[in-house]
């Protein structure tokens, strides 16, 4: 039935006003993640002479994956290849309409990208310290600031980001009826000072803060407020004591291994709570 039903989806077919009325073309993309996928969606923001702004979708791009595959379960992995996955969107985009953008930007094709998740953003801008020992997120920083070249990279409020569409699912009719994937944030249509803050640097970000770098508008990593081990629930001291070594001991193997890339606590800051509890 949604095969059928996208069977009559329309859509126009002209992305930018006649060639004679446009003044600048700006390309813009969107990317989102969640733990096992990640998309990203390019529109063509046409600027007219006349002050008029026109937006259309040019194209999308989305890949599923095992979340223990490649991101271990990590938003914040997936949301630096979201990042990359865009940029290679709109390095794509630009060698094929490369010739025709030209035209209307003689200093080059502005290229912005949109993502919510500030903490990817913050470093592939090179600010803040990246995850420890995460060699995933630090060789795709290297590989997005290879190739981003002149592109700007900026935060967009996670109600506004139509890639969202592309890692979640949606009935046909709700993608058919959406103004959001078709035309973008209701915003692009006006001019820029119009727009909501969006810059990097105005979205305050302790990146110092461990939690920062898992951090995520739709997922984050725990933070313990209560103690891990119901120390009510054991009879002796002894035993609570075995269990709370057995935990000590794959808290420690899961720091060090080199497949997880980030552990919130030290393992002795685990123990305590236990010892605090019982205290």
């Amino acid at each position: 039935l949604e095969l059928v039903a996208l069977t009559r989806w329309t859509f126009p077919r002209q992305l930018t006003p006649p060639n004679e009325t446009i003044r600048a073309i700006d390309m813009v993309i969107f990317v989102d993640a969640a733990l096992d996928a990640v998309g990203a969606v390019c529109f063509l923001r046409s600027t007219c002479k006349d002050g008029s702004i026109l937006v259309r979708r040019l194209n999308a791009r989305s890949h599923c994956f095992q979340p223990d595959k490649l991101t271990c379960g990590y938003i914040h992995r997936a949301e630096i290849y979201a990042i990359q996955i865009g940029l290679m969107l709109m390095n794509f985009n630009e060698a094929f309409l490369g010739g025709h953008l030209a035209k209307y930007n003689k200093a080059g094709v502005r290229k912005i990208l949109f993502s919510d998740n500030t903490p990817s953003l913050h470093w592939c801008q090179g600010q803040g310290r990246l995850p420890a020992k995460d060699r995933f997120v630090s060789n795709r920083v290297d590989k997005i600031k290879s190739i981003k070249g002149t592109t700007e990279l900026r935060y967009v409020a996670s109600c506004d980001n139509p890639a969202d569409l592309t890692v979640r699912s949606c009935s046909a009719e709700e993608l058919m009826s959406s103004s959001l994937w078709a035309e973008g944030s209701p915003w692009l249509r006006f001019p820029e000072d119009c727009w909501p803050a969006t810059a990097v640097e105005s979205q305050a970000e302790d990146l110092e803060e461990p939690a920062a770098f898992v951090a995520s508008s739709t997922s984050a990593a725990p933070i313990f407020t209560e103690a891990l081990i119901p120390v009510a629930a054991f009879s002796d001291c002894e035993k609570l004591l075995c269990v709370a070594a057995m935990f000590l001991r794959a808290v420690t193997r899961f720091k060090t291994s080199s497949s997880r890339p980030y552990f919130q606590h030290e393992p002795m800051e685990l123990l305590g709570k236990v010892v605090r509890e019982k205290a």
